[in-house]
């Protein structure tokens, strides 16, 4: 069928000039509103400025206490005939007016608001108040309010407003006349379309037509629906047959992606063993090398308390048998003094050990955060890592005013991989080395250096050095988890960053950069105590 050509479009014109029309209309009223609300806005604002300038002009009388002069600067608002109050009032307290110093008109100063909140007025309010301070030289004295009476604006829009609700429905009137003249010829046939493919979306009959009635770009759109009916009706049989194959297949995937998803959980269930493991591992490397370090000190004591009792055996002998001479007690006294020191310096010693074993080991076990100095601290984790630096020199440069509000466990789990990395990967091969400390305040966080002098890393494994599992010590002592569990410690527990440097033949440099106060970990206690 050929449609006659430029029907719809001669139809859709005339629609789109009445649309036109009620657009102008509704742009006309919408100015009209917008005029209104500019209006008030004004006033509002013409109203603070004449308040700001009476104010400034009030504040000299107010000042000197000139009642006279006050009230004649007020009375200068009498220009406008809006303007109801004005009130000018002695310096606030509390939030409230002091007492009225003057008013205009005079006879109303009891009329004056006892609060010094301003009121802005709003559509339906009759009035607007506005509240500005008296100041000298930044100096309160005291605070003036002034009333405008809003109800020659509200008329005056009232009256626009019906002037315009009058031509507004003038144009409605003539566009429901002409629509419906037009609802035969151009919206019948569309309806029936429209109808016809709702019909289509609730029952997905695709086999229905819809009957062609007019020859104009209406019914070149019917003739156009029905052909992609059609082939809809087509489409929808072979999807159909698709579906159905479909299906089988999303079936068979999600019996993979169930196992895929056991998987997954078990790997990460083994991954967290490994994990605990490690740090269980690297708790009981503390404890055998505190035990190790306290056996020395502990021995020398020993040592030192029976040579004491020995002699003092000796000299109780001697005593008894009156053989004892001056020179007897002397030696005696001397070796009691070598022997007491011996006793309390190794006593001491061990004590030392044990305290900083105590705090080092309840650290890397729970979770708690405290307030602690980083310096005395650091120090504390490499007495307790002794024995493995029996052959590294270590150079800790950390300024005691450093105190950080963290979680000394994760710290101290930190250190001590860092010492282990170094040896197990830097000196293997049994070299004497050195290890570098360095801490600084940079930006309000806490720069930690960490160096040693080892054989570094290749450059093809240091970007891979965080890595979950990844060692070059697989069958000589290397998890792989080391570092990893130093990089989640640090980006997470601890809230800092972490980088990793090697630069050729001088070993391996991490740098830290920790906040001084940790975030805020679900589970941690917080115990505001220090060391």
């Amino acid at each position: 069928m050929t449609a006659r050509p430029g029907a719809l479009r001669r139809k859709l014109a005339r629609l789109m000039a009445l649309a036109s029309v009620i657009a102008l209309l509704l742009s006309a009223l919408a100015l009209l509103l917008v005029a209104g609300y500019r209006s008030r806005q004004q006033s509002e604002h013409d109203l603070q400025t004449l308040a700001s300038v009476i104010a400034d002009n009030s504040a000299a009388a107010l000042g000197f206490g000139d009642v006279h002069t006050a009230r004649r600067i007020l009375a200068a608002v009498q220009a406008n005939a809006d303007i109801t109050l004005v009130c000018l009032f002695s310096a606030d307290t509390a939030g409230r007016p002091g007492p009225v110093f003057s008013a205009w008109p005079s006879n109303r100063a009891e009329d004056c608001p006892d609060t010094l909140l301003p009121d802005r007025g709003g559509i339906a309010a009759d009035h607007m108040r506005v509240q500005e301070s008296v100041t000298v030289d930044g100096v309160a004295l005291g605070s003036l309010t002034m009333t405008m009476d809003l109800r020659s604006q509200r008329w005056a829009l009232l009256q626009q407003a019906g002037l315009t609700s009058a031509v507004v429905g003038l144009a409605l009137l003539l566009t429901f006349s002409f629509a419906l003249r037009s609802q035969t010829a151009m919206v019948a046939p569309i309806m029936a379309l429209a109808a016809l493919a709702r019909r289509v979306s609730l029952t997905a009959d695709y086999s229905l037509r819809t009957e062609i009635k007019v020859d104009d770009e209406t019914g070149q759109l019917a003739e156009d629906f029905n052909h992609m009916l059609a082939k809809i009706e087509a489409s929808d049989q072979e999807a159909r047959a698709a579906r159905d194959a479909l299906g089988a297949e999303v079936l068979q995937k999600s019996a993979a992606n169930r196992e895929l998803q056991l998987t997954l959980e078990r790997l990460t269930a083994a991954q967290e063993q490994l994990v605990q493991a490690e740090k269980l591992a690297s708790l009981g490397a503390l404890v055998a090398g505190v035990a190790h370090e306290i056996n020395t000190p502990v021995g020398v004591a020993v040592t030192a308390a029976s040579t004491l009792r020995a002699r003092a055996t000796t000299l109780r002998g001697q005593y008894s048998d009156g053989s004892m001479r001056r020179s007897d007690l002397e030696t005696f006294i001397g070796v009691a003094e070598d022997s007491t020191r011996m006793l309390l310096n190794n006593l001491q010693r061990a004590a030392d050990l044990i305290q900083s074993f105590k705090r080092v080991a309840v650290d890397q076990s729970s979770d708690e955060r405290r307030r602690f100095q980083l310096s005395s601290y650091i120090r504390e984790v490499l007495l307790s890592l002794g024995p493995k630096l029996k052959n590294i020199e270590v150079v800790v440069d950390c300024p005691d005013d450093i105190w950080v509000d963290s979680f000394p466990g994760a710290i101290a789990q930190v250190l001590t991989n860092f010492v282990t990395n170094s040896v197990l990967h830097g000196f293997d091969d049994g070299r004497k080395g050195r290890v570098q400390l360095q801490a600084t305040l940079l930006d309000g966080q806490v720069e930690l250096r960490y160096q040693d002098n080892g054989r570094g890393v290749k450059a093809e494994h240091l970007g891979r050095i965080f890595d979950p599992f990844f060692t070059t010590k697989r069958g000589a002592g290397g998890s792989g988890l080391g570092m990893h569990i130093v990089y989640n410690l640090v980006t997470q527990r601890l809230g800092g960053r972490i980088r990793a440097f090697s630069p050729e033949g001088q070993g391996l440099l991490l740098v830290l950069h920790l906040p001084l106060t940790a975030p805020a970990v679900a589970g941690g206690r917080h115990l505001d105590t220090t060391t």
